[in-house]
């Protein structure tokens, strides 16, 4: 009786026991290739730039991501939106304080860099 109760006990703490787990941009919990839209989670610009001021807003508050003036989206090799607060021309001599990438066809937050 003894010993089936120290085996009970420890299979209850084994299962009451929070696994932690790291999902990676990499990482895949189940294939959406068939219920994926065409031109994916992020098809255009104005959806990259909402996505990104959702992350860069609990990173950098809600008062600056307001008072920035414009993001720009660029869509690069087809796959990554890079989103920055300069536009492409300035980039020569100027570099962007926040900059967000997103995978274009699953919609993942690829990159988060900023001041």
């Amino acid at each position: 009786m003894k010993r089936h109760c120290v085996a009970l006990f420890i299979g209850v703490v084994v299962l009451l026991t929070p696994t932690p787990f790291i999902l990676t941009a990499d990482s895949k919990m189940q294939d959406h290739s068939e219920s994926a839209p065409v031109n994916g989670f992020v098809p255009d610009e104005k959806t990259a730039i909402e996505i990104a001021r959702a992350v860069l807003r609990p990173l950098f508050g809600e008062e600056r991501i307001k008072n920035a003036k414009q993001f720009y989206a660029t869509l690069h090799d087809k796959k990554i939106w890079v989103v920055e607060d300069a536009p492409p021309s300035r980039r020569r001599w100027a570099n962007p304080i926040v900059t967000v990438q997103i995978d274009r066809e699953r919609g993942c937050i690829l990159r988060v860099s900023g001041e």
